[in-house]
């Protein structure tokens, strides 16, 4: 499974479907058993390679997977992402 992320969205556009994707990410997440650890690896890094590879900026990215991961709030993104032209 893979989520719907665009290699055309600006870090406006992707903090926009943050919050579906995280939900969706979770979803995913869940639906492994967790003796199933390759899956669970496997889907975690094509998730993490698919937000590395977009156009940004390496702190917008990381700020990014910190927040998939429950390490960084989303109105932060947002307030960032608000004050970008």
């Amino acid at each position: 499974m893979e989520l719907q992320i665009d290699p055309s969205w600006s870090f406006k556009e992707t903090v926009e479907h943050l919050q579906a994707l995280k939900s969706q990410y979770e979803g995913v997440l869940a639906l492994f058993y967790y003796r199933d650890l390759k899956s669970i690896v496997k889907f975690k890094k094509a998730t993490r390679d698919a937000f590395y590879s977009l156009n940004l900026r390496e702190y917008q990215k990381d700020l990014i997977w910190e927040y998939m991961n429950g390490f960084q709030f989303l109105y932060v993104l947002k307030s960032i992402a608000n004050r970008q032209k």
